[in-house]
Order: structure tokens, then C-alpha cells, then sequence
């Protein structure tokens, strides 16, 4: 799915996205616009659909038990935890510690990403937040969490980068963006999402 239908697709439903706009501002030529894309994949076994930009390979991180996606420079990732769960609750249960839990030695957070709290109603419960910190490095890093949870499937995101994403190369600045558009945006055309 190219950028531009992501685009046109929100525009339809009233929303203007901040990282589409930044995007265009960001590329040195607006046609480049045209050859951006997210390649979107769905779990047969929850149903969910998650994505990552068109060209980054998303591979099975076997120490942290969740997909991993990794730009070229290696310092932007993007780590994807899709699971059923024997029900809503232990969904819930799960979603945050299992997925947060792997990701907690990133860094020395300032707020452990630990504190997010899920909200919805009935068996739908979802949220979303940036935690900063100071990674291995001694650098601010920031994590990007997303997370949600339909009857005893889960959907979990994280970006995981630089705090201050100005300094990266603009290449891996379009893709630490484009990895920001598939946390934050993608969960709302998941099938796990509300109707």
C-alpha cells in the first residue's frame, strides 16, 4: 500500500497524519513521495494486520520473541508482537508484559514504559505512548509503544530510535517516520480495530 493511499485514505475519514506531512517535507523531490510504501502482512492466526516500510526487512528476533524490523543504519527498530491469548484478560496481561517486559533493556528509561495503561470497553482495550531515556550508548533514545487488544488477540508496536530524530541521515529519517506512521496508524485499519 503506497504512502499516498494511506494518505488519501485518512483524508477520507477527516484526518490529516503530521508524519505523512513531515514526509513530503523531508524528501528532497515531492514525486519521491510516489515510491514510498508500507508492505502490509496479515497474522493468519489473530487476524491482525501490521506493517513496515516497503524494503526493510522484518525478520523473527529470537531473543526478544517478537518480530523485528531494522533500518539500514541499525539504530531505528521497529518490533512487532502479535498473539492469542485464552482470553481477554490474560490478553491483556500478556500484551504488556510480554511485549513490554522484552523491551524494557533498550534503555534506562525516565518512565519505564511499564506504566502504560490499556483502556477500552468490553473485550477491546488499547493505548499508546513515547517513553525517553538513555540507552546503552550513554544516548537519549526514545520508544514509541503501541498496543492493542481485541478479545484475546493483541497487536503490539514499538519504534524504538534516537530522541532527537532531526540528526539522522534523511533516508532513515523517511524511515524512522514511515515506521512512526505503521505504529500509530495502522492499528486503526487492523482488523483487531473497533467497527
Amino acid at each position: 500500500m503506497t504512502l499516498d493511499e494511506l494518505d488519501q485514505h485518512l483524508r477520507a475519514q477527516g484526518e490529516v497524519d503530521a508524519n505523512i506531512e513531515f514526509i513530503r517535507q523531508t524528501l528532497q523531490a515531492p514525486s519521491e513521495v510516489a515510491s514510498l510504501a508500507i508492505d502490509v502482512y496479515q497474522d493468519p492466526v489473530t487476524g491482525a494486520t501490521l506493517g513496515v516500510p516497503a524494503g526493510t526487512a522484518l525478520a523473527w528476533n529470537d531473543a526478544k520473541g517478537m518480530l523485528e524490523a531494522v533500518a539500514a543504519n541499525g539504530v531505528v527498530r521497529m518490533f512487532i508482537g502479535v498473539a492469542r491469548a485464552a482470553s481477554h484478560a490474560e490478553a491483556l496481561r500478556n500484551a504488556r508484559a510480554a511485549f513490554i517486559g522484552r523491551l524494557l533493556e533498550l534503555a534506562d528509561w525516565q518512565v519505564s514504559p511499564e506504566s502504560l495503561e490499556l483502556r477500552g470497553d468490553g473485550d477491546w482495550a488499547s493505548n499508546a505512548c513515547f517513553f525517553d531515556g538513555i540507552d546503552v550508548t550513554g544516548q537519549p533514545a526514545q520508544l514509541n509503544v503501541s498496543i492493542t487488544v481485541s478479545g484475546p488477540a493483541s497487536l503490539c508496536y514499538a519504534l524504538y530510535g534516537p530522541r532527537r530524530i532531526e540528526e539522522l541521515p534523511a533516508a532513515e529519517l523517511v524511515t524512522y517516520l514511515m515506521m512512526q506512521f505503521a505504529v500509530q496508524k495502522l492499528q486503526k485499519l487492523s482488523s483487531l480495530a473497533p467497527n
